[in-house]
């Protein structure tokens, strides 16, 4: 399995495509629910350790499980919890301010929008409603024809 290389800026997108590539080698069991025979919890484990800089493949080595390894990555990159709610405060400031630049199009605005979500979602915060981000934003056509970003979670229209 050729894993991306974890970075000390490029964890939200390895973490999602480690979770994507462990899902298709049916190795992600390990991390969410957990509780795997012995032998699939240690190919999960050698595909983290596959994606780690060398400085870290030590202190990882040690883990147990691949859950202990996957969460240990996990606050080493993302922080502690007072660092991760700081972190989501910022995301959620940015969400709620996000506009329509002039010159910008549709495919740039929503890749944005989606950046936040994946970012949001890394720090493990749920939306007002307790469910995952992707759910609570979507597209809505307006009467004029254009497309719309309809919040479910603030339950106000865009600005």
């Amino acid at each position: 399995m050729s894993c991306p290389m974890l970075t000390k800026t490029n964890y939200t997108q390895w973490s999602l495509l480690m979770k994507l590539k462990m899902k298709a080698r049916h190795l992600w069991e390990a991390i969410e629910p957990g509780g795997v025979a012995p032998h699939e919890d240690c190919m999960a484990l050698e595909a983290i350790e596959s994606a780690m800089p060398t400085e870290m493949v030590a202190s990882l080595a040690a883990k147990g499980t691949a859950l202990e390894a996957w969460n240990a990555v996990k606050e080493r990159r993302v922080g502690s919890d007072q660092v991760q709610r700081t972190e989501a405060q910022r995301l959620l400031r940015e969400f709620e301010n996000m506009r329509f630049n002039s010159g910008e199009g549709a495919d740039d605005y929503t890749l944005q929008l989606q950046n936040i979500i994946a970012a949001l979602e890394t720090v493990g915060r749920r939306s007002r409603h307790g469910g995952s981000w992707r759910s609570c934003c979507a597209p809505s056509p307006s009467r004029s024809g254009r497309w719309l970003w309809r919040s479910k979670c603030r339950q106000t229209s865009p600005r």
